[in-house]
Formats: structure tokens, C-alpha cells, sequence
């Protein structure tokens, strides 16, 4: 006959404390472990970076919200745009002084990381500098050029299609989906000359202990019985050299290095404690820290020591007693989620636990990155 567990599901035992279901899901995802996460997720290949197209154009059909009427530019435009259609005949700028229903326009457009090739769609950016609003307008056939302007033959796309307003309360701004169309290809540049690749870490990731421990990860892999061959140069890029052998064909080799597997919490990059005040719910990502602290909250006492205070017959430590030692790793700082193990035992109200984590935020005792968010 097997015998009833005597080990209480936490979720009942959470609700016979009173502590409320969304508490009790921010509790769930401090216990649970963080899932390793793949290089590709953290990094990106330097060479690989989205382009930027722009370009000036013209917008008709427009129902009188249009520049033509008082702009003398755009009449120089619509009638150089006439000029080329028909040019057996003589078009003036003065033939279009009350054209309401036209807009010159700025243009700009996003490659997508990695290159792109001949056919290509992709979205344009529309924006009116005199015009009121760009409702029901259609843009001309237009260039998208390059980043330098004056090079020769540097047109990269033609753009045209209906312009939709996104933003009711910015009729002067639209998007033509899939209203450019590639006439060159991009292509990204994965090596330098020398045959090196160089991962760049994410803003809210890079450190110097990052950078080292994903060159480090590289180099037992890639490189186990080899010289090494990634090197971390700043506090967010790590250079490889790769292998000749993969140089003519490196795709095999920037695959295998992208889906090495790391753990975060082993970044302090990673760092951060997520607070909602309207929902009082903590969320904590990577390896938080406090430093050695005294804690008091409405007559709640923690201690954060080193080494810790052990419980004893004499002096137990128990809820009555509202007091608690931290660092149990004996490093001199306690990880947050032990303070919030702590919160539990205690069972400290959400609004207090956010006040005293904005405490430790404000006193420089908490390493890492406090947000907060409305949702």
C-alpha cells in the first residue's frame, strides 16, 4: 500500500497563507532554473547589421491636404516628373500652382539583417515635410538610393504603392507595404580580410565577464585541442578566427558557433528585477545580487551576513522571531532570491517587498538593472 506524501503542494499551501495567484506565478519562476540560452540570442554578427535606403518622392490623389498649392519645390517636381513623361511638350512649375492634391515626400526603408537580393520587397517609410496628411494618397515611382548619396549608379530600389496611415493623430506619416522593390542585392560580410568574424553583445548584455565567458565557451568547443581562436577585445565584441578551412565556405562553421548553448544566469549582463506596482508582482532575471545588508520593515528584520547565522535549540530562527540570515554561498553578497525565499517564510506583503528592493536599489546594495512596468 503506498503511503500519502506528506509533502504539501506549494500552490495550496501558498493559498492557505492568502498569498494571490499572480504572487504565486513570480514565486514559480523564482524557483525554476534558467533554461541555457544560444549565442544567436545574445550576439550579433558584425557585418550582418539591416541598411538604410532613402529617397524623395511625390504623393498624388491626395484630397486637398497636399503641398503643391503653396510649395514651389514641389511644383518644380511634379513638373520635372511631367517633363520626363512627355517631353516633346514645355511644362512649367507655374502650370501646377494649385495643385492641392499632390505632396512631395521623404522616403526611407529598412534592409533586413543579412542582405538582400534582386526582387526583393521591402516596406517604405513615407513621411510629408509640408503636406497635412497623406489620407488616400498614392506615391510616384520613385528611387531608394544607398547610404552615399553622390556615388555613381547608387540606386538600390524603386518605390511605389498606396500609403497607409497607421496613426490617425500622424496623417502626415505613412507605410507602403512591400513597396519597394530590390534592383541590387545587399550582401552581408561575415569576415574581414584576415578572416575574422567578430560577435557583437547585445547593449544590456555586454561585460567584460560576458565577452571573456563566450570566448571561453568557443574556445573549449571550437577549439578543444587547439590554440584558442576567439578573444574577447572589448566588454562587447568577441573576435574569431576562423579556421581556413571554412573560409571559402563558412557557413557550417558560424552555424555551429551560433547555436553554442550558454547559461544565462552565468551573465551578469543578465541582471535585471522587473517591478509592477499596479499588479504588485516582482519578476527577477539572471543572478541578482545584494550586498551584506540589515533589513528593517514594519518590524520585520533580515540580516544579510558572512558567514551565516545558524539556527540553533537557543536561538531558533522562526516567524515569530520576523529575523533571517542570508549568503549562503559565503561570498559576501546573497543572491536576491534567497531575500525573496526569505520574503516567503515571513510572509512579507508584496508592497513591502518592492519597497525594500527600491531601498537596496537606491542605497547601491542591489546589482542590478530595476525597471518598472504599467501593464
Amino acid at each position: 500500500m503506498k503511503r500519502k506524501s506528506q509533502i504539501e503542494r506549494p500552490d495550496r499551501t501558498m493559498r492557505r497563507l492568502g498569498i494571490p495567484m499572480s504572487m504565486m506565478l513570480v514565486l514559480t519562476l523564482f524557483s525554476t532554473q534558467a533554461l541555457a540560452v544560444q549565442i544567436q540570442d545574445m550576439v550579433r554578427l558584425k557585418g550582418a547589421e539591416s541598411s538604410k535606403l532613402h529617397g524623395w518622392g511625390l504623393v498624388i490623389g491626395l484630397n486637398g491636404t497636399g503641398d503643391g498649392g503653396k510649395s514651389q519645390a514641389t511644383q518644380r517636381a511634379l513638373a520635372a516628373l511631367v517633363a520626363r513623361l512627355h517631353p516633346d511638350e514645355k511644362i512649367s512649375p507655374i502650370d501646377f500652382k494649385d495643385a492641392k492634391n499632390v505632396a512631395v515626400v521623404h522616403l526611407s526603408a529598412t534592409t533586413p539583417s543579412g542582405g538582400v537580393s534582386e526582387g526583393d520587397l521591402i516596406d517604405v517609410r513615407v513621411s510629408a515635410p509640408m503636406a497635412s496628411s497623406l489620407k488616400g494618397g498614392r506615391l510616384v515611382l520613385a528611387a531608394m538610393l544607398g547610404p552615399i548619396p553622390r556615388k555613381t549608379d547608387n540606386i538600390f530600389a524603386w518605390a511605389t504603392g498606396t500609403i497607409a496611415i497607421e496613426d490617425a493623430n500622424t496623417p502626415t506619416v505613412g507605410l507602403v507595404k512591400k513597396g519597394a522593390t530590390m534592383i541590387k542585392k545587399i550582401t552581408a560580410q561575415y569576415m574581414d580580410d584576415a578572416g575574422n568574424m567578430t560577435l557583437v553583445v547585445k547593449k544590456e548584455k555586454a561585460t567584460w565577464p560576458t565577452t571573456q565567458k563566450i570566448a571561453t565557451l568557443i574556445n573549449d568547443i571550437m577549439a578543444a585541442d587547439a590554440p584558442p581562436i576567439a578573444f574577447a577585445t572589448t566588454q562587447q565584441t568577441v573576435v574569431i578566427k576562423m579556421p581556413k578551412l571554412d573560409q571559402a565556405n563558412p557557413g557550417n562553421f558560424i552555424s555551429q558557433v551560433m547555436e553554442i548553448q550558454i547559461d544565462p544566469t552565468l551573465l551578469r549582463g543578465t541582471a535585471k528585477v522587473v517591478v509592477n506596482r499596479k499588479r504588485q508582482t516582482i519578476v527577477i532575471t539572471g543572478n541578482v545580487e545584494i550586498s551584506p545588508s540589515l533589513i528593517s520593515q514594519r518590524g520585520l528584520t533580515i540580516t544579510l551576513t558572512t558567514p551565516p547565522v545558524k539556527p540553533t535549540a537557543q536561538q531558533p530562527v522562526t516567524k515569530t522571531q520576523n529575523f533571517l540570515a542570508l549568503d549562503p554561498g559565503n561570498r559576501g553578497g546573497a543572491k536576491l532570491k534567497d531575500l525573496l525565499d526569505a520574503f516567503n517564510r515571513l510572509e512579507v506583503p508584496a508592497e513591502d517587498r518592492i519597497t525594500i528592493l527600491e531601498t537596496l536599489y537606491k542605497a547601491g546594495q542591489l546589482h542590478a538593472k530595476l525597471e518598472y512596468v504599467d501593464e
